[in-house]
């Protein structure tokens, strides 16, 4: 599965999915970044672009 997200005051927002062989998968992928820590950007940026693989 690969996933593309915005980085927006430490908090991942505007999720876009990639690849993914199951919207169920998607969903949880969603979830756990949402739930997870607060993310730091690069060189105090206010805003980031992040792409992601996931593995399963």
């Amino acid at each position: 599965m690969q996933i593309k997200f915005d980085i927006e005051n430490a908090t991942p927002v505007r999720f876009e999915v990639l690849q993914s062989p199951d919207s169920n998968i998607s969903s949880k992928v969603i979830q756990f970044i949402k739930s997870g820590p607060k993310w730091e950007n690069y060189q105090s940026m206010p805003k980031a672009e992040v792409k992601l693989k996931v593995e399963y």
